[in-house]
C-alpha cells in the first residue's frame, strides 16, 4: 500500500458553512479542469501522458470511498512519477482526503496480491476507521451491526464502536457535519441523524450527548409523526422509532415507547399498499415503489423496535408482528432465486448489494428474536455467500446503489459504489454465532 507524499496545489477553501471531517488534510480538484499534481514518492515532475483511468463520482458524500482499477504497469509508473488529477464533469469542486500519515484518509494505491482473503479483510476493514461513515443514518447502520457482533460475545466490536463514536463526540460535544458537509455541531440535523443514539444508549458510550436526541424529539407534537420533511419516509421506522424504543427502555418511559410504536403504525398506514411498499408518502402521492432499501429501513425498524421491547419484557402489538411477517414474505420472495434488483420486481434496474444485505439481516434478526420462521435461514445464508463475491480484495463491499440524494433516476441508472454502510448491515449476520 502506498499513499500520497506530496501535493502541488494552493489551498482552496471550502464553501462557507461546510467543513472537512475531523480537521484532516484535503486536496481539491477544481471543477474548471485545472489539474492537480500528486506524488507517491519523492519525485516532483509527473509526466503528462495519456489518461490512466476515469473514476465516475456522482452525488458523493463525506467519507465515501471510490476506486479505480489500474494495471500493474500503470500503478508502478504512477508510484515513480506521480500523476495529475483532473475533473472533467460537474460544476462543484471534488474534495479528497490527503492525510500523509494515515493511509485510511488518503488517496492510496493498493496491490491485490497483498490481500489473501477478502472475507478476512472484510472484518479488518469493519473493525477499523475504514468503516467510519458520516454521523447519522450511515454511521448508525455501521454502529448497529457492530453492536450485534458485540452482543454475540465478541469484545472487539465494542472497541470499534468506542473509536467511531470518539471521532464525533469530543470533550462531551457532538462535532460533525451532515451528508452535505454542512457543520452541525451540537445539533440534530434531522430524523436521519438519530439512529446512532440507539447504540449510544445501549452501550453508554457518548451518553453525554443523549440530551440532544431528547430535545430534538420534544420539538415535535406528542401525537404527531416525527418528520422533518413534507413527506413521511420508511427511513423513520429505523432512524426514529428504533432509538425511541431503546431510550424508552433505558428511561422506563412508557410515553416514549408509545411514540416508537406510533411511528411504525403511521408508516404502515401511509407507505404500504397491498403487496407494495413505498419509501415516501406526501400530499402529492407515494414514490420509490418497492425500492429495496425502503424494505430494509422498514423491516429493520419493525424488528429492532420489537426486539428491544422483547428484551425488556415490554408488550407490543400483534399487528406489528403480523406486518413484519407480511413484509418479510414479500421481500424474501425476491431473494429466492438470487440477489434482488434495486427495485423489487423490476429486474431491469439491476442487482444491488445494500438492499440485499439489509433484507437478509432483517430476516435473520427476526428469526433471532422469535418473530419470524427459521425457514428463512437458507435464503439468508445463500444471500450472504453471494454478497461476499462483491467484496474488493481489501474487504470493502461494492455493488451498492448510491445514497439517495439523486432521486429515482440515479437509483435506476445502474450506477454502483463501495458502501461501508452496507458493510455495517452485513455485520449483523456475522454476529449470530458466525453461522455464515
Amino acid at each position: 500500500m502506498c499513499y500520497i507524499k506530496q501535493i502541488i496545489q494552493k489551498p482552496i477553501p471550502l464553501p462557507e458553512g461546510k467543513r472537512v471531517p475531523f480537521g484532516l488534510d484535503y486536496l481539491t480538484i477544481p471543477s474548471d479542469g485545472t489539474p492537480v499534481k500528486i506524488f507517491f514518492s519523492n519525485q516532483n515532475c509527473p509526466s503528462r501522458g495519456k489518461i490512466k483511468g476515469l473514476a465516475r463520482i456522482r452525488i458523493s458524500y463525506p467519507l465515501q470511498p471510490f476506486d479505480l482499477k489500474l494495471t500493474q504497469d500503470v500503478a508502478q509508473r504512477i508510484l515513480s512519477s506521480g500523476l495529475y488529477l483532473v475533473q472533467t464533469e460537474g460544476f462543484e469542486n471534488t474534495v479528497f482526503f490527503s492525510e500523509k500519515k494515515d493511509s485510511i484518509f488518503s488517496i492510496r494505491i493498493l496491490f491485490e496480491q497483498d490481500y489473501a482473503d477478502a472475507t478476512v479483510e472484510f472484518k479488518n476493514r469493519l473493525f477499523s476507521l475504514s468503516s467510519l461513515q458520516p454521523f447519522g443514518w450511515m454511521e448508525g447502520r455501521v454502529l448497529d451491526g457492530l453492536y450485534t457482533l458485540y452482543e454475540g460475545g465478541n469484545a472487539q466490536p465494542l472497541n470499534t464502536i468506542r473509536s467511531h463514536i470518539g471521532t464525533y463526540i469530543r470533550q462531551e460535544r457532538l462535532i460533525y457535519e451532515d451528508p452535505r458537509s454542512r457543520v452541525c455541531d451540537d445539533t440534530i440535523y434531522g430524523i436521519e441523524a438519530c439512529l446512532p443514539f440507539a447504540i449510544i444508549t445501549n452501550t453508554g458510550i457518548g451518553k453525554e450527548v443523549l440530551p440532544l436526541f431528547i430535545q430534538f424529539i420534544e420539538t415535535f407534537k406528542s401525537k404527531g409523526v416525527i418528520s422533518d420533511s413534507d413527506f413521511i419516509s420508511a427511513e423513520g421506522a429505523y432512524t426514529i422509532a428504533y432509538p425511541l424504543a431503546v431510550v424508552s427502555v433505558l428511561q422506563n418511559d412508557p410515553l416514549l415507547a408509545e411514540r416508537a410504536i406510533q411511528e411504525l403504525l403511521i408508516r404502515k398506514q401511509m407507505l404500504r399498499c397491498g403487496n407494495d411498499l413505498y419509501l415516501r408518502c406526501s400530499e402529492k402521492g407515494r414514490s420509490f415503489k418497492n425500492w429495496g432499501r425502503a424494505f430494509v429501513w422498514y423491516m429493520m425498524g419493525l424488528v429492532q423496535v420489537m426486539g428491544a421491547f422483547k428484551k425488556a419484557g415490554i408488550s407490543y402489538l400483534q399487528e406489528l408482528i403480523q406486518e413484519l411477517r407480511n413484509v418479510a414474505e414479500i421481500a424474501s420472495n425476491s431473494l429466492s432465486n438470487g440477489l434482488c434488483p434495486v427495485f423489487l420486481g423490476e429486474e431491469e434496474t439491476g442487482t444491488e448489494t445494500s438492499g440485499n444485505a439489509g433484507i437478509a439481516v432483517a430476516l435473520f434478526l427476526g428469526i433471532n428474536s422469535g418473530l419470524l420462521n427459521s425457514a428463512y435461514f437458507q435464503i439468508i445464508c445463500r444471500t450472504y455467500e453471494r454478497l461476499t463475491s462483491y467484496l474488493t480484495p481489501d474487504g470493502m463491499l461494492c455493488g451498492a446503489s448510491q445514497s439517495n440524494k439523486g432521486g429515482e433516476q440515479l437509483q435506476r441508472c445502474g450506477y454502483r459504489v463501495i458502501s461501508p454502510m452496507a458493510m455495517g448491515l452485513m455485520a449483523h449476520i456475522l454476529g449470530m454465532g458466525e453461522v455464515v
